[in-house]
């Protein structure tokens, strides 16, 4: 198995993720006779060779328990894996790979030079991106994690594109002279990298991105970019958002100043207010929700509400015993917080 060709029944050696719910994943190597040991329970791994990827599959039964345990056995994704990759590093997540993988114009056949190989996250989007026929050249200073990349690459069976090494860039360069079509650095100090960069892409021109956390790096490597050539710098952070909409029923409140009966209904008395105040105290009734989607959401019905003044200047609203089904707008309910700057740069063409 390749994380660049799919296939459908799981064999000896094939990388497997075991999803157990959301945001609960662990990418495990089937071995014909091993075991992996879960807080779920004991999964053998001959109960996975022969099944096909997405089948529901249970732990062992043990003398103590008729309870099994179950994970469901997904094909490995780019995107999967970083969610279960181990963590050597802090790694990037789909949000920015998504976006660095657009800006770069990575396609089948691309040559991409990646300096800080990390974890491998960003690496494997890479892979898929260019295969068949392009080609990475990864980086890292640190030689323990370039032999736990080189390891992983192996298994994973995308080594014939994966060029991993021990290298320190900012100071030696990437060791490919006009080749590269993109270059990405996630480095302390991208800029030291730069002029290497534009030696490493060809002649045709290409792209880069630099990834850093703080503004005073993206400040020094935008200056760094614009020395050595490149044009159309821009910064960009990706955010992710997650919304919720919800399809509720609630009371239809109905306006009606001429003062006439609104038939059996429900009222509300709102002490000491004033006609100015009408629509914001509205929202008592309503009670403590977001505000209804502006348009589309109201089919064609104005809320409308009884109103009355009492001569104590009481205001009192007669609201008909109805209700209505309204879509509130999303609602924001968690918002993930800064994890970068991108930079993205083009090296124009060059005669030779």
């Amino acid at each position: 198995m390749s994380f660049g060709t799919y296939k459908d029944i799981i064999e000896d050696g094939d990388t497997l993720i075991l999803y157990f719910g959301i945001g609960n994943l662990q990418a495990i190597i089937a071995k014909s006779a091993a075991k992996t040991n879960t807080k779920y329970g004991s999964f053998l791994h001959d109960d996975f060779i022969g099944k096909h990827y997405g089948e529901k599959v249970f732990t062992a039964a043990t003398k103590n328990s008729k309870k099994k345990g179950w994970a469901f056995a997904l094909f490995p994704t780019a995107e999967l894996w970083t969610l279960s990759l181990p963590h050597r590093t802090q790694i990037l997540y789909a949000a920015d790979i998504s976006l660095i993988v657009l800006e770069l114009d990575l396609h089948p056949g691309s040559v991409v030079c990646e300096a800080g190989t990390g974890s491998g996250s960003l690496s494997h989007a890479v892979t898929r991106a260019i295969s068949p026929s392009g080609r990475l050249y990864t980086y890292d200073f640190h030689k323990d994690r370039t032999l736990a990349a080189q390891k992983e690459f192996k298994e994973h069976r995308i080594e014939s594109i994966v060029v991993s090494e021990t290298r320190d860039v900012c100071a030696d360069g990437f060791g490919l002279v006009r080749d590269a079509d993109a270059v990405f650095l996630d480095l302390p100090s991208p800029w030291l990298a730069v002029p290497h960069a534009r030696h490493a892409i060809r002649p045709a021109g290409g792209r880069i991105c630099c990834f850093s956390p703080c503004i005073e790096q993206v400040q020094k490597t935008a200056t760094a970019l614009r020395v050595n050539g490149f044009i159309d710098v821009e910064t960009k952070e990706c955010l992710s958002e997650s919304l919720e909409a919800k399809h509720v029923r609630m009371q239809r409140i109905e306006f009606d100043l001429s003062g006439e009966d609104c038939g059996k209904s429900k009222r509300l008395k709102i002490e000491g207010e004033t006609e100015g105040s009408l629509t914001n105290n509205l929202h008592k009734l309503l009670g403590n929700t977001e505000e209804l989607e502006r348009e589309g959401s109201l089919d064609n019905n104005v809320p409308k509400v009884s109103l009355t003044n009492s001569s104590t200047s009481n205001y009192k609203f007669d609201c008909p015993n109805r209700s209505s089904e309204y879509t509130l707008v999303p609602i924001r309910t968690s918002t993930v917080g800064h994890t970068g700057f991108l930079t993205f740069a083009t090296l124009p063409y060059k005669e030779d």
